[in-house]
């Protein structure tokens, strides 16, 4: 964090995906801003035969907490509480720096085996967990697009970050190892001169729309805190199928969970 900023956001992303495609995110975020400030949990849930169902809160709650490679996850108010257990390392990037500000990267978890209960319901399955610290208001950042997902099987996993715009930068780690030479599309990544492809099918809209009207429409006056840059960017998100494949070695299969969000 700069210690100079006054925008302050620590933002937890926590997912998992049960073997027959369903699919479980949860967000949990604190703000501050000015005299401004703010608490955030949200939960998404898909089965896959009926539409998302969506959660949210912005009432104080505790945010998720890591103990001897675990990290737990409850919410009275979204009657959620899980577990997700580390079966790989970590990874730490700064994506962004500037006097504005920073952005640090906080890939805790890129291949947990998570266990949750929503509700009445027990969801178990491969999971992930990300933390963002960010001291730079998102609305000054040298972006345009932004690609993200992660892709989890039992032997690997495959998780990417791509920034277009002023700043172009592309991130993707497999099995927590940085690759190289990475070409990422919202259906196809290969990586590694080519010798790794990953393939992204029967794509699932999991949540679409500007974030106006999706991940930040709960909050009260938001149009009143918020540029309309931000409040105007679009996101798409998906849980697909996806075939991994490395030179030499037959492909395997697993599901990822992947987004866009873009100025319009």
């Amino acid at each position: 964090m700069a210690p100079h900023s006054d925008f302050l956001l620590s933002k937890w992303y926590l997912d998992c995906v049960e073997n027959d495609g369903s699919a479980f995110i949860g967000y949990a975020a604190r703000l501050s801003w000015k005299s401004f400030s703010l608490n955030y949990a949200s939960t998404l849930r898909h089965n896959g035969e009926s539409q998302p169902s969506v959660e949210t809160s912005l009432r104080k709650s505790a945010l998720p907490q890591m103990q001897d490679g675990s990290v737990t996850w409850s919410s009275s108010h979204l009657k959620v509480r899980g577990t997700w257990k580390a079966l790989c390392a970590p990874v730490v990037r700064v994506l962004f720096e500037s006097s504005e500000g920073s952005i640090k990267w906080y890939c805790l978890q890129p291949r947990a085996a998570a266990d949750l209960r929503v509700g009445d319901c027990n969801i178990k399955g491969l999971g992930y967990v990300e933390r963002l610290d960010a001291s730079v208001k998102p609305w000054l950042l040298p972006l345009d697009t932004l690609r993200w997902g992660r892709y989890l099987s039992d032997s690997h996993s495959v998780i990417w970050i791509d920034w277009k715009g002023p700043l172009q930068q592309s991130f993707l780690f497999y099995d927590g190892i940085q690759a190289d030479n990475c070409v990422i599309t919202d259906d196809e990544l290969t990586f590694n001169e080519g010798r790794n492809r990953l393939t992204l099918s029967e794509h699932m809209i999991l949540r679409k729309g500007p974030l106006l009207s999706t991940s930040l429409s709960m909050i009260p006056g938001i149009k009143k805190i918020f540029p309309s840059r931000i409040l105007q960017m679009h996101e798409c998100k998906w849980r697909s199928k996806a075939s991994f494949q490395s030179a030499g070695t037959p492909p395997e299969q697993g599901w990822a969970i992947h987004e866009i969000v873009s100025l319009v």
